[in-house]
C-alpha cells in the first residue's frame, strides 16, 4: 500500500507481463500513470470503466500496493457500501474509528488530521455502479473539504459503465464533464491475451494444454482477461 515506484513501462514487453495478480500491459500502466497525474495535480474524478471480468478489482490491488507513500489508501466495495451510513462506516473503520461512525463531522475531523500530517487519503471504489445518488454526494462533499488549500481526500471509481444513471441526474450533469476523467479499461491484443494464458498456466505450475486455441479463445473472449 505504502510503496512508492512500482514497474515502469520501460520494465514491460511488448506483450506485458504477470505482477502478482495482475497481467500488466503498457496500455494498463499508462492508465495507472494517469491516474496518479490526476490525483496529484487537479481535483478531477478518475473513472476507469470495464465490463465484469476486465480486471478492474485486480488492478484496485494493483494501484493500493504500489501507491506512493504520502498516501493513505482506503478501500471501499459499493457493493457492500452503497449507501451513506455504511460509506462512512467503512471509511471510519479504515481512519481508525471503528465502524460506528455515522457523521460527516468525525469523518472530516478525522481527514483534517491525517491531511496535517502530509498524507493524502485517496478512496478507492471498486463497484462504483452500486452507488446511490447520495453517497456519491457523500464521497464528492469530503472530496471538497480542505486543510490549507490541500483535499480532505481524493476519489478513484472503477465501475461497470459510465455511471451514467448517477452522472446524468440533475444535481450532477453540470460537473459531469468538468469533474470525471472517463478512461476504459483496455482490451488485450491477440499477442498479450496468448501472453496472459501462458503466464497463468506457467504460475500454476502447468502446460499448455495440447491443441488450445487461442483464435478461438481472443474471439470469444472479445480480449478481456476475465471473462468466463
Amino acid at each position: 500500500m505504502e510503496q512508492d515506484g512500482g514497474p515502469s513501462l520501460e520494465d514491460i514487453g511488448g506483450n506485458g507481463r504477470m505482477q502478482g495478480d495482475l497481467f500488466l500491459t503498457r496500455e494498463i500502466l499508462q492508465r495507472v500513470e494517469l491516474v496518479r497525474h490526476l490525483l496529484e495535480n487537479t481535483a478531477i474524478v478518475p473513472l476507469l470503466t470495464g465490463p465484469k471480468g476486465s480486471g478492474k478489482s485486480t488492478l484496485v490491488d494493483f494501484i493500493d500496493e504500489h501507491a506512493p507513500k504520502h498516501w493513505l489508501v482506503l478501500d471501499v466495495d459499493a457493493e457492500t457500501a452503497a449507501d451513506p451510513e455504511a460509506l462512512m462506516a467503512s471509511l471510519g473503520e479504515q481512519l481508525g474509528l471503528g465502524a460506528n461512525v455515522r457523521d460527516m463531522d468525525t469523518l472530516t475531523q478525522r481527514l483534517d488530521s491525517v491531511v496535517r500530517q502530509s498524507r493524502v487519503p485517496v478512496v478507492l471504489t471498486d463497484d462504483a455502479q452500486n452507488l446511490t445518488s447520495e453517497t456519491l454526494s457523500t464521497l464528492l462533499a469530503l472530496a471538497e473539504g480542505s486543510v490549507a488549500g490541500r483535499p480532505l481526500l481524493k476519489i478513484v471509481l472503477f465501475a461497470d459503465d459510465d455511471l451514467d444513471h448517477l452522472l446524468k441526474l440533475p444535481k450532477f450533469e453540470p460537473i459531469a464533464r468538468t469533474r470525471f476523467q472517463r478512461m476504459e479499461m483496455p482490451r488485450f491484443s491477440f499477442g498479450q491475451a496468448r501472453a496472459f494464458v501462458a503466464a497463468r498456466y506457467a504460475n500454476a505450475g502447468r502446460a499448455l494444454p495440447a491443441g488450445l486455441g487461442f483464435e478461438k479463445l481472443y474471439a470469444v473472449s472479445g480480449g478481456w482477461p476475465g471473462f468466463r
